[in-house]
């Protein structure tokens, strides 16, 4: 018969994705083969592991939400989005948008130093404020001190109705571990 290994072997051999191989491995199950529930992929094949990491990031801001501080996986990191309070403060915010952005940005930097990277790993950045007409341009030029003007990651920001704790500000990340 057809072993766990030797369908693996087959199935990347034969262009399936680590997807597909799990489905289809699930399903093989109902002809009696005993399915591998997970797996690594072996070192030696030309795909990528697929592990997710969940990450809690010691002294890092406390979670308004049940959600991990990032998730990192095949070298992606999304870093959750921060609040402008500080962990020595949970919930307390500063007054401003200026200063609301310095605290974001801080949360978000003890986030990526936790996991072993910095703001200059940054792909993706996404700023919800709930005050956009107002506090755009201010969140700007605080934004914009936190990056070299020649590595500024790609970005969207878009205006909301309402965030936790009522902050003016939120921002999320995507950084990418180097290889």
């Amino acid at each position: 018969g057809l072993t766990v290994v030797g369908f693996l072997g087959w199935a990347l051999g034969n262009g399936f994705s680590p997807w597909m191989i799990i489905v289809l491995d699930r399903l093989t199950a109902v002809g009696g083969m005993t399915p591998a529930w997970s797996c690594t992929i072996n070192a030696e094949s030309p795909m990528t592991d697929t592990t997710m990491l969940f990450h809690m990031v010691q002294g890092g801001p406390r979670p308004v939400a049940p959600f991990s501080h990032a998730v990192e996986c095949d070298g992606w990191v999304f870093v959750t989005g921060q609040m402008p309070d500080s962990p020595a403060s949970p919930g307390v915010l500063p007054v401003g948008i200026e200063a609301q952005t310095r605290n974001v940005m801080t949360n978000l930097g003890t986030v990526l130093s936790g996991v072993g990277l910095g703001l200059e790993h940054v792909t993706m950045v996404r700023i919800y404020l709930t005050h956009f007409q107002e506090d755009y341009a201010p969140m700007n030029e605080t934004y914009k001190s936190f990056f070299p003007p020649d590595r500024l990651p790609a970005r969207t920001c878009i205006g909301t109705t309402g965030l936790a704790y009522d902050a003016r500000i939120e921002i999320d990340m995507i950084a990418r571990r180097p290889r």
